[in-house]
């Protein structure tokens, strides 16, 4: 337990949740709730993609066959490079990576792809964490708070 990322979370509340209004164990509580989004590096391929698309896999099916329309019109192109990375033979691409993510953006509205098939692709790689986690803290004790915190 880093107990200085701690208290400067109790003390800043850098996210506005209300840590000096709480009791001790609402602040617990707070910190091990599992409600942050954490977005993390994972390298996913079309594989993947068919096997845990949020709306199933004919969806799954249908977004693919796009951007792969779109590779295929515009071979020479950067976002055609990263719709290849794709196929399980590359790699994968790394949908937690910030740029790629950014590149994913760039296809709303191409080809017919939607902002929602594009939130999906991106949910790929987030996972729902606890602020505790999220601190690096793993879980967050009564007197892990009370070191910081009067009741």
């Amino acid at each position: 337990m880093d107990y200085s990322v701690l208290a400067s979370e109790l003390r800043s509340d850098p996210l506005g949740r209300g840590y000096a209004t709480m009791t001790v164990d609402e602040a617990v509580a707070s910190l091990n709730a599992s409600n942050r989004t954490e977005i993390y590096s994972r390298r996913v391929d079309e594989r993947d993609v068919v096997r845990e698309w949020p709306a199933g896999a004919a969806s799954s099916d249908s977004f693919l066959r796009k951007v792969e329309a779109i590779a295929a019109a515009e071979p020479n192109t950067y976002l055609a490079r990263v719709i290849n990375w794709l196929r399980p033979s590359e790699g994968g691409i790394n949908a937690g990576d910030a740029r790629t993510r950014a590149s994913l953006d760039t296809l709303v509205g191409v080809g017919g792809i939607t902002a929602e098939e594009v939130a999906m692709m991106k949910a790929l790689a987030e996972r729902i964490v606890s602020r505790a986690a999220e601190l690096g803290l793993g879980i967050v004790t009564r007197g892990d708070v009370l070191r910081y915190k009067q009741e």
